[in-house]
């Protein structure tokens, strides 16, 4: 609920975002001691799914945490493949 606790507005994450987010969920991440992110490949064509993916690699980056990136909306009919980071 991350989106709806700071009001960011769908589409516009690409606007809001901001370094005080990013804390913010470092500070998440380090408080539920997590181990990985999972969460959706950078596809391009949807910027809100690939700001929340630049996201998560660069939070997995400074935490040192596992990145998993699964394809979503240009998967279909393809196979692709899945991009785990650490």
């Amino acid at each position: 609920f991350f989106g709806t606790d700071h009001s960011l507005r769908d589409g516009e994450l690409q606007n809001q975002m901001n370094a005080e987010h990013l804390h913010s969920l470092i500070s998440i991440c380090q408080e539920r001691n997590i181990d990985e992110i999972i969460t959706l490949q950078l596809e391009g064509g949807h910027q809100d799914h690939d700001i929340t993916s630049l996201m998560a690699e660069e939070i997995c980056r400074r935490l040192s945490l596992k990145f998993v990136a699964y394809p979503a909306y240009r998967a279909l009919h393809k196979k692709f493949p899945i991009y785990p980071k650490r």
